[in-house]
């Protein structure tokens, strides 16, 4: 799958403070020919469910290689991990958290690798950004057409919907 160098956005942030701005900044940083499309920065808060929906309803009308970047994580700073999954010509990214519920369930998602190569992330790693220090950039090197297990292991693909 030939990479499209787009990146959806999903989050919570909301438009108020310059989170997605350090985060799309972050992306440009690994990326800078990245296509940033805004889908929605206004889910609510922590709801999991509702990112669920708008990635599911949503990621179909993009062209294939796409790298959908999900950010809503209410278990930011805990050790849960974080995911890239490919499926349906397209490129997810997410926390493991519930995200990829739907597409799992119907059977969109085949491949899920654990996010663990360092070497994309910044160098300095907050423990309560990792929208901005680990998943940004991950999705960013998807879009350039780093191949999907060079981001960390293969894991099964229902353990990404915890």
């Amino acid at each position: 799958m030939q990479p499209s160098g787009i990146i959806s956005l999903t989050t919570d942030f909301g438009l108020v403070d310059p989170y997605l701005g350090q985060m799309k900044g972050a992306i440009f940083r690994q990326n800078p020919t990245a296509q940033l499309v805004d889908l929605s920065h206004a889910i609510p808060r922590q709801n999991i469910l509702e990112a669920a929906l708008v990635l599911h309803s949503s990621y179909a009308f993009f062209p294939s290689g796409t790298v959908h970047l999900v950010v809503v994580d209410p278990g930011v700073g805990s050790q849960r991990r974080m995911l890239a999954a490919k499926g349906d010509s397209h490129y997810f990214v997410a926390p493991d958290n519930g995200i990829f519920s739907l597409l799992l369930r119907d059977q969109i998602v085949d491949r899920v690798h654990q996010i663990k190569e360092k070497k994309f992330f910044a160098e300095a790693v907050s423990a309560t950004f990792h929208g901005r220090d680990i998943m940004g950039p991950t999705a960013a090197v998807l879009a350039q057409g780093i191949p999907l297990d060079k981001v960390g292991p293969k894991i099964a693909p229902a353990s990404g919907c915890d």
